[in-house]
């Protein structure tokens, strides 16, 4: 569904580029925006479809099984090759739920739905009580998008860091707007630095 088959079918970098941010995008939500994260078997390691179910009488009914992989030493091995898109998924995820540990922001938190005044851009704020704060924001297009840090409450003064690349969000001196430019289906985790 995030279209890396169609992506490895056709031999297409672009399009097995946005299905593993896509993959990649999910995850951060599902890991950030206050739920019990759960992770389907064969999805941490990018596995693909599975239609063998088809040829199989007692299954073929049952259109959920083309998600009911088993996982293989082969697939496995992939996940642990470089640059493959199961290593990219695989390593994707474990530092994804690394900085979740690490966090409490991302455990008991209330969260707050941020209006990004662009239909591509989702954006959530978590915070606790005891005033630890992220921002998520979230590119659901294969194009990059731009948003006004205005409408996520970033214009505070504050500097930002972005958990997932480490970078340093700031705004420029006497200049309280900043304008973030997400790629495609990028996700930032941005807090506020002590």
């Amino acid at each position: 569904m995030a279209g890396l088959e169609q992506g490895l079918n056709s031999h297409n970098d672009t399009l097995i580029d946005h299905a593993i941010a896509r993959i990649l995008m999910v995850h951060s939500i599902i890991l950030s925006i206050g739920c019990i994260p759960l992770i389907y078997s064969g999805d941490e390691l990018a596995l693909l479809n599975d239609y063998r179910y088809e040829r199989d009488d007692s299954k073929k009914h049952d259109g959920r099984w083309v998600h009911r992989i088993p996982v293989t030493d082969e697939v496995i091995e992939q996940s642990k090759t470089l640059h493959t898109p199961q290593h990219k998924v695989t390593t994707g995820l474990q530092q994804r739920i690394a900085i979740r540990k690490q966090h409490r922001v991302f455990g008991q938190a209330e969260t707050r739905i941020l209006n990004s005044d662009n239909a591509a851009i989702f954006a959530y704020e978590r915070y606790t009580d005891d005033g630890k704060k992220l921002v998520a924001i979230c590119n659901f297009s294969e194009h990059k998008q731009n948003i006004s840090s205005t409408y996520l409450g970033l214009d505070n003064g504050d500097i930002w860091q972005d958990f997932l690349s480490d970078l340093v969000k700031t705004p420029k001196p006497k200049i309280l707007i900043l304008i973030l430019i997400l790629k495609p289906y990028q996700v930032m985790w941005l807090t506020p630095q002590a």
